[in-house]
């Protein structure tokens, strides 16, 4: 579509939604849609604050920030957004039929794809309110690095940032197999650089947090610590409040969450090429959880102490360790006595659990050796556009600048670590000493891990960070079937994620003779025992995702469904 048809038909769906007379430039409104934005909020309710005005990005991540005004004390209403008019599951609707019967797409995958229809401008939008935010968010795409070309990503090879954006881009593939005729490839490119800058994540009603866009709020830059938004369900509003004083010209930052050095990559934010500003966010590695004897315990406690499931490193210290320690445990010291130090914050006494110390120091000091090696690597042309003066080679060759210091210190604290276990252990028995002696010599002469084994620890933080596990729509000959079938997916997905692997194989099984009305009930009733009403802990039951082949499921199956059923009327005849 030629540029001046597609500003011609935003202007036309902006008549429409707001009720006003021809629409003016968004040049002729200040900086950029920030006044037409406040206007079209504060007609529906909102509350966009006139102590803010906008202010120039330091860099190219923004083309503006929230700036005071005038002094503004801590608690003072900034915004309050009507979710009716933010981006989330439930405005993003319009036009779903289109892609409606590709159930496999995740919840964050529709709001995206929705997003880049919404930026196009898509006719089959109609009348939606949301046209006006979708205008203001082309005027401003923030430089993330799934928008670079093939060659400056070759710059980022070997890092985790590189591997996150590959993950990306191949999931951009998948929402555009949805829907190849609605968008544009580079247009989904376009959204998900948006979304992934923008969102938050809040608790709207639902279970679990679910992502939301929110119009006002999310011109705000990221920081940890900063002022949270905050959802309303009985006024169905979102606020965000001053968390902290604020003299006129500072700046107002969002809490979203933990960002380490590459989500700032990853979103475009220039303070990744400021040295000690990414030092200090550090960087994650998921903790590894290994398939042993007491995994499902120890992800239980994860879930329920709420402990990340991932450690933090910082050029000064490690963050997190309780969870790489419980992660480490072995199934001896695996004890009340050992996991109640950790859940109490009291220190392990090495004596009771060397073999836990042991095996988070050799992790660490494994994982960030060969991590140092490949970020300390030099990709072919980076030094070349450096010295160009190349803005995104600059930015690749300061992030792996960075991890290379980051990976460096931590795995000279875990040497350290160990070093000190193994003078310990000169004053234990003998089996002691031999034991960590043993373990930390093998640890040095392995201390360059193959590629291949920390990539896996890169593509297992690419899970955590990605949707979880989804049980897919099975390809189906009868398509009488089809309904029944994207309800037991709807279901698992949304209630019964611990439970995937056993419904993949349950259909997987079924045949011609075999009621899909029956799987329904079974993912019903395990869905109602996990809700509130229940709160039911179905852990005992997760032995029947190991289960493999028609006869083994569909046996079980047999006593599973009954069994069930009876659990979910006796919760509901308790008081």
């Amino acid at each position: 579509m030629p540029r001046a048809v597609a500003v011609i038909l935003l202007g036309q769906i902006f008549t429409l939604v707001s009720g006003h007379g021809p629409a003016k430039s968004w040049k002729t409104l200040g900086t950029p849609g920030w006044k037409t934005l406040r206007r079209f909020l504060r007609q529906r309710g909102g509350v966009w604050s006139s102590a803010l005005e906008s202010g120039p990005s330091e860099g190219q991540s923004r083309g503006s920030t929230c700036v005071a005004r005038r002094a503004i004390p801590s608690g003072e209403l900034l915004f309050e957004i009507p979710i009716d008019v933010a981006l989330w599951r439930g405005t993003a609707t319009v036009g779903r039929s289109s892609w409606q019967h590709f159930s496999a797409l995740t919840q964050t995958e529709e709001l995206i794809l929705f997003l880049a229809m919404l930026m196009k401008s898509n006719r089959q939008l109609g009348d939606s309110p949301l046209a006006t935010y979708a205008a203001l968010l082309t005027q401003e795409p923030p430089p993330s690095s799934v928008l670079w070309d093939l060659e400056e990503l070759g710059w980022l090879s070997g890092t985790e940032a590189g591997t996150m954006t590959e993950h990306f881009l191949r999931r951009l593939a998948r929402i555009h197999a949805a829907a190849p005729l609605l968008v544009e490839y580079s247009d989904l490119k376009v959204a998900f650089a948006q979304y992934y800058a923008r969102h938050l994540k809040l608790p709207l009603g639902a279970e679990q947090a679910e992502p939301i866009m929110l119009p006002g709020i999310d011109s705000c830059r990221h920081r940890e610590g900063s002022a949270k938004a905050v959802f309303l369900p009985e006024r169905r509003v979102v606020q965000l409040r001053s968390s902290t004083p604020l003299k006129p010209g500072d700046e107002l930052f969002v809490d979203a969450g933990v960002e380490d050095t590459t989500d700032l990559l990853l979103k475009g934010d220039e303070r990744v090429d400021l040295k000690g500003f990414a030092l200090r966010a550090g960087e994650l590695l998921a903790v590894p959880l290994e398939e042993n004897g007491n995994h499902q315990q120890k992800r239980l406690l994860l879930q329920q102490l709420a402990w990340p499931r991932e450690v933090r490193l910082r050029s000064d210290e490690v963050e997190d360790l309780q969870s790489l320690r419980l992660a480490s445990m072995p199934d001896e010291e695996f004890t009340a006595w050992s996991v109640g130090a950790l859940v109490g914050g009291a220190p392990l006494a090495v004596s009771r659990a060397f073999r836990t110390e042991l095996r988070a120091s050799k992790w660490l000091f494994t994982m960030c050796g060969a991590r140092e090696e490949a970020a300390r690597w030099t990709p072919d042309g980076l030094e070349q556009a450096v010295s160009n003066q190349a803005s995104r080679a600059r930015i690749a060759s300061r992030y792996r600048q960075t991890l290379a210091e980051v990976y460096q210190k931590c795995r000279s604290r875990a040497g350290q670590k160990l070093e000190k276990l193994q003078s310990w252990a000169m004053k234990q028995h003998s089996w002691v000493f031999d034991y960590i002696r043993e373990a930390v010599q093998n640890t040095q002469k392995q201390s360059a891990v193959p590629p291949e084994a920390w990539q896996a620890q890169v593509a297992h933080v690419t899970q955590l960070v990605a949707a979880p596990m989804k049980l897919s729509l099975p390809t189906l000959q009868d398509k009488s079937q089809i309904y029944e079938v994207e309800t037991i997916v709807a279901l698992v997905n949304s209630k019964v994620q611990d439970f995937i692997p056993y419904f993949e194989q349950l259909l997987q099984a079924s045949s011609s003779n075999f009621h899909l009305d029956r799987v329904t009930r079974l993912a019903l009733a395990m869905a109602r025992l996990k809700g509130v009403a229940c709160g039911a802990d179905l852990t005992d039951f997760q032995w029947i995702n190991q289960l493999r082949g028609k006869k083994d499921v569909l046996g079980t199956f047999k006593y599973l469904l009954p069994e069930m059923e009876k659990l979910h009327k006796e919760f509901q005849r308790q008081p």
